[in-house]
């Protein structure tokens, strides 16, 4: 080996010096890269999974009150009946108390409409009857 070392020119010798000192710091480069690499997808992974449970639980709570409004609303005797001709007045008061809600419509089982928050059940709502949501 040595007598090969010394067969080479000089310029051949500093490359392959060179090279030698090289590769061992260009794979302890490649390690750091890699390990910061999944560090920071490990990191992101935590956030991601905080956030989704985050939000998962905000709906959750969502859900549940409106769930709970709705039942208590539903429990109305004017809207059991479902007369169209004898609308629940809480129907039509609905929105502004809850302005989450865009409309309140009471339909029977067929599917066929009883009574409306909207005014006109005929047209869409306009963008001042619409609330926004609150955030």
């Amino acid at each position: 080996m040595l007598a090969r070392l010394k067969s080479l020119s000089i310029r051949r010798r500093i490359v392959l010096f060179v090279f030698v000192i090289l590769l061992p710091l260009a794979g302890l480069l490649a390690w750091f890269v890699g390990s910061d690499l999944r560090q920071a997808r490990a990191a992101a992974d935590d956030k991601v999974l905080i956030l989704s449970t985050d939000a998962a639980t905000l709906l959750k709570v969502k859900l549940a009150q409106a769930e709970t409004i709705l039942a208590m609303v539903a429990e109305r005797p004017l809207l059991r009946a479902l007369d169209p001709s004898r609308c629940e007045p809480i129907v039509v008061d609905f929105n502004p108390l809850n302005p989450e809600y865009l409309a309140l419509d009471l339909r029977d089982a067929r599917g066929n409409l009883v009574c409306s928050s909207m005014p006109d059940r005929s047209r869409p709502m306009t963008p001042s009857e619409m609330h926004p949501l609150p955030y």
